[in-house]
């Protein structure tokens, strides 16, 4: 269970921060961290009146969430930058559900937390909302790559040979992919790519 990095994104929610990954991560958050066991949450804390993007690898879930003290909604497939916006866009809605809370009591083991039943009256459509927010597709590198993969692998050695990084390389690959109207994702190209160099090195 990893908690995500995070670093102040916006903050115009009533006083609410919204909390969200760093840079980097926001432009890699992509439908294929599902084929690897990454899960993602939108998690709304009353507690420390913040929103943020939790991400857990495997089983588990936040302490918060399980005491019941805060409020997790699964992701969609779905980049950071669109996902911010989108938050900026359901403020009021999530001031609602944040005032919903009515605090934690003891229950002989832990502090739990209690909600309203005014919850139940923002939830549905606000997870409806959520599940059909509407990102632009991005095509995953092994497809993008698969008809050129012998010109696209020769480019790479060919940019590494001339002090080029990986990661460098895999930014122009995305600029270009975008000029094509296939985006690509810049972390999923430096996953195809060092993938692409190790199967070279091991022929």
């Amino acid at each position: 269970m990893t908690p995500s990095m995070r670093c102040e994104k916006s903050g115009h929610l009533n006083g609410i921060k919204t909390m969200f990954k760093n840079d980097i991560e926001l432009d890699s958050f992509y439908d294929d961290f599902d084929h690897v066991g990454w899960k993602h949450f939108l998690l709304l804390d009353p507690e420390g009146n913040n929103v943020y993007v939790w991400t857990g690898f495997g089983p588990g879930t936040p302490a918060n969430v399980w005491h019941r003290r805060a409020i997790a909604y699964s992701l969609p497939p779905c980049r950071g930058k669109e996902l911010a916006a989108w938050v900026d866009n359901h403020c009021e809605t999530i001031q609602a559900l944040l005032d919903t809370y009515e605090g934690p009591t003891w229950d002989g083991n832990n502090n739990v937390g209690s909600w309203s039943e005014d919850r139940e009256e923002y939830e549905g459509d606000f997870r409806l909302a959520l599940e059909q927010i509407d990102l632009p597709y991005r095509w995953l590198a092994c497809d993008y790559f698969a008809d050129d993969y012998d010109w696209a692998v020769k480019q790479l050695k060919s940019a590494i040979d001339v002090g080029r990084t990986v990661e460098q390389w895999a930014k122009e690959a995305v600029e270009e992919s975008e000029e094509n109207d296939a985006p690509l994702a810049v972390e999923d190209v430096v996953k195809w790519a060092n993938n692409a160099l190790e199967e070279q090195a091991e022929a």
